[in-house]
């Protein structure tokens, strides 16, 4: 088996996001259980335990990224398209998606690509700006 670096403890963050997002589901109705009747969450309590299942989702695939890295089992890339996805931002493959997407004349037949380590500089900066 792979992994292993931090005991594979990974996969505890995803089972917690599934465990969150299925109660988000079955809370969001009123249910009768053992002859009572138990009122669904209120919309914000959902939409709070849907927002934080949708982020451990995103950061258990970073630290499961994480661990195999420091396992010698993925390279460096891997790190960094999880941690890209962690923080919101389009993965290496959706960069090259849309340069192909967006091609201009300017680069001959081929169309203008840019290299994805420029086009992701721009988005973090995007990301990250203070106006």
């Amino acid at each position: 088996m792979s992994g292993g670096h931090y005991n594979y403890q990974s996969s505890r963050v995803n089972d917690l996001a599934y465990d969150i997002e299925q109660d988000a589901q079955a809370y969001a109705i009123a249910q009768t259980i053992d002859g009572r009747v138990r009122e669904a969450e209120p919309p914000d309590i959902i939409e709070a335990m849907a927002y934080c299942a949708r982020e451990l989702k995103r950061l258990a695939k970073l630290a499961h990224d994480i661990e195999w890295y420091m396992s010698a089992d993925y390279g460096p890339e891997s790190v960094r398209e999880a941690h890209a996805l962690a923080l919101g931002m389009p993965t290496d493959q959706q960069i090259i998606a849309l340069a192909k997407a967006t091609q201009t004349a300017e680069g001959g037949t081929d169309g203008y690509i840019l290299p994805v380590s420029f086009a992701r500089e721009l988005l973090n900066q995007y990301v990250n700006r203070k106006d």
